[in-house]
């Protein structure tokens, strides 16, 4: 008897499912979420959801039948699942199994639960990174695609302002104006409200894709050419990207007037444009073998410009007629070349965008936050620490610790001569080694 509900979401809530994931991977979880725009409003967690409508499926089932649904239920914990189902069973029917069973029942029991701790175990390191040393390398190749986006559209905006090609405002208007034009009735306040956006954002947003779109326009494309060999090179190394199979322009003629329909497949195809009432044409670019298995050996038979038989299907007259068919081959680069030169743009462009990428950082002055200059100074210094370490004299490293030194001076044991010597020596190697 429940006494109180306590819901989580109300109805006006815009409440969606997240998964269940798939029962058989391991960390199943389900999410109900309330959505504003967005926005993750409330969220209620469903782990281990794993229900998969077994014991209705036991019903109409026999008892062999039913141990494959219980194993799996656990693929690491098959053997218990079965146990356990075979011992109701057995007490049911009042059957006793010997001891040899019971012993190797035991063992693969142990053998699955050890199965599957080691799989949680190292599956929950993987998890929490223990294949992974964190660098700054692997953190710049995990979160670096962002801060780069941002990074290439600061420089670019730069590049702009230098050339005095900035985006002007009046730009920036003029193109959310026509954005607004396409939204028609409604409001594009409205809708950037509704969705949870807010309109200066928006707006910075939409002058960094225009800042972006003028400097491929005004930096990069003129630089870049496309020759009529490079388009052939293209062509030849990517032959198999041209090749068109056999097609053929098939058109399907129906209608209710047997004599109607003859007299039009008489004509055919001249009178594709001009359709008589009461017959139905439309004309497809298509390959034979898109056909159904029956239609095909029909329509192969077809010649070209011709009307192939007249059928009746379920009160109506039916029948194909093949246009024109067109021979399977490769595609000339001059029919192609739009297509190459699209493609050899881009391959350009983005090479285009590395080169002034590399050259634009090599002069860029870039400011940091303040709140990140301790940890750079303090990563500065611990690497010219390093590097002074590396570069001390050979000597250094041969002396003694102090607990060693200190322990020779209350011994006695310390031989000065000696100790000159060796220092003389070392001086020696050291001057012969720099020179």
């Amino acid at each position: 008897y429940i006494l109180k509900r306590h819901p989580l979401f109300n109805e006006e809530e815009y409440v969606i499912n997240i998964g269940p994931q798939h029962p058989a991977t391991h960390g199943v979880l389900r999410f109900c979420v309330s959505l504003e725009g967005e926005t993750i409003k409330k969220i209620d967690p469903h782990c281990g959801y794993i229900h998969r409508g077994i014991e209705k499926l036991c019903e109409a089932s026999t008892y062999p039948q039913t141990l494959g649904f219980t194993d799996r239920l656990d693929y690491l914990g098959a053997m218990q699942n079965r146990h356990a189902l075979c011992m109701c069973i057995e007490k049911a029917m009042g059957l006793q199994v010997s001891d040899r069973i019971q012993y190797i029942r035991t063992i693969m029991d142990e053998l699955q639960r050890i199965d599957s701790h080691l799989l949680f175990i190292s599956c929950l390191a993987q998890d929490m990174g223990a294949l992974e040393v964190s660098t700054p390398e692997s953190m710049k190749n995990q979160y670096g695609e962002a801060l780069g986006t941002l990074i290439i559209a600061c420089l670019a905006e730069e590049e702009l302002a230098e050339r005095g090609q900035s985006v002007s405002e009046e730009t920036v208007s003029r193109e959310e104006k026509l954005i607004r034009e396409d939204y028609e009735d409604e409001d594009l306040n409205a809708y950037l409200e509704r969705e949870a956006l807010d309109y200066e954002d928006w707006r910075r947003l939409l002058r960094v894709h225009l800042t972006m779109q003028a400097f491929e326009r005004q930096v990069l494309l003129p630089g870049i050419r496309i020759s009529v060999d490079e388009v052939r090179v293209y062509h030849a190394a990517n032959v198999e990207r041209f090749h068109v199979p056999e097609h053929m322009m098939l058109c399907f003629l129906a209608g209710e007037d047997k004599a109607q329909l003859e007299a039009y497949c008489r004509r055919f195809p001249t009178g594709r444009d001009n359709v008589p009432d009461g017959l139905r044409v439309q004309c497809l670019d298509m390959e034979e073998s898109e056909l159904p298995q029956p239609e095909r050996k029909e329509v192969a038979a077809i010649s070209e410009g011709k009307c192939g038989k007249i059928r009746e299907v379920d009160g109506s007259f039916r029948a194909f007629g093949v246009v024109v068919r067109h021979e399977g081959g490769v595609q000339p680069a001059a029919a192609v070349y739009p297509f190459i030169e699209s493609a050899l743009r881009e391959q350009k462009l983005r090479v285009a965008v590395s080169q002034w990428l590399e050259r634009r950082l090599a002069k860029a002055d870039i400011r940091v936050a303040a709140a990140l200059r301790p940890v750079l100074e303090d990563m500065a210094r611990r690497s010219r620490e390093r590097e002074a370490r590396k570069a001390a004299p050979a000597a250094d490293s041969s002396a003694l610790p102090p607990e060693e030194e200190a322990q020779d001076a209350a011994s006695g044991t310390s031989d000065a001569p000696a100790a000159d010597e060796k220092a003389a020596e070392k001086e020696a190697g050291t001057s012969d080694s720099s020179s």
